[in-house]
């Protein structure tokens, strides 16, 4: 409709087909990266469109999988441009302003999102052509400007530590009045300058980045293919590496591996 995308899902079109009208000045079907859609010529007619959920086994072996199907249609005329192409706000602008609206970017947090989808194209385009050390790049640009917060955190974390004693003393002292137990328990961290909740806050206001961070990285088409090298070749699909007949995800244990000895190193005095 002018001004705003309506977007249904397969998965709500399964025990009935959903029903849309509306002056739409587009509509159509997309999954990750790629979208057809009719494109309405003139002003745009009151349509009709029918959405429904359609099981198909994708290939040989796979478990059937429900896609979605869609039907369009005007009360007279029906005739339409038809685009069929990749999610690229670049093609999509070119075609039709409006249709930039398609690449979704997240409900809440696209605000976030989208800018880092723009940092993260200028980057590849400006200091490094290659998708997966632009990535790298980005992601330590927002990790170093949200240092502060992180450092924040990891001093109220410590000083909440050192605490820990004087609080289990009080428990101990108190453990048959809880009223008195949470009113010492205040003073304790009124006394000694710590706030009960300073390490878990600047955390939580990081946690739309995070959120922006995958749905950039989900809904690129830019990364469709992009090879990153050290034998992965398309950035867009987890990365595999089969040792004796296994499949083996590197990156998610690497990860893993790194945020353990994070943790270690935080918690030590």
């Amino acid at each position: 409709t002018q001004g705003s995308i309506e977007r249904n899902a397969a998965g709500d079109a399964e025990d009935e087909r959903l029903i849309n009208t509306g002056p739409y000045e587009f509509a159509g079907i997309n999954d990750l990266f790629f979208v057809a859609c009719f494109l309405v010529t003139g002003d745009a007619p009151e349509l009709r469109l029918e959405t429904s959920a359609v099981s198909i086994v994708p290939t040989e072996g796979v478990a059937e999988q429900n896609f979605a199907a869609i039907g369009i249609g005007a009360p007279d005329r029906n005739e339409f441009d038809l685009f069929m192409g990749p999610k690229s706000v670049d093609i999509l602008g070119a075609v039709r302003p409006e249709l930039r609206e398609i690449v979704d970017f997240g409900t809440y947090w696209g605000f976030v999102a989208e800018p880092i989808f723009w940092m993260l194209r200028w980057t590849h385009a400006n200091v490094i052509s290659n998708y997966g050390w632009s990535i790298i790049f980005v992601a330590c640009f927002i990790n170093f400007a949200t240092f502060p917060l992180k450092w924040k955190s990891m001093k109220s974390m410590k000083k909440m530590q050192a605490l820990q004693p004087k609080i289990t003393a009080l428990k101990e002292k108190f453990k048959n009045d809880s009223q008195r137990l949470s009113k010492e328990t205040m003073q304790l961290y009124k006394e000694e300058g710590v706030n009960p909740l300073g390490g878990c806050l600047p955390l939580l206001l990081q946690m739309p980045i995070f959120i922006a961070l995958y749905e950039t990285f989900n809904s690129a088409v830019q990364l469709r293919q992009a090879p990153f090298g050290l034998r992965i070749d398309d950035l867009a699909r987890p990365d595999q590496l089969l040792v004796a007949g296994i499949e083996i995800h590197v990156l998610p244990l690497a990860m893993s591996a790194a945020m353990f000895f994070q943790s270690k190193m935080t918690m030590k005095d």
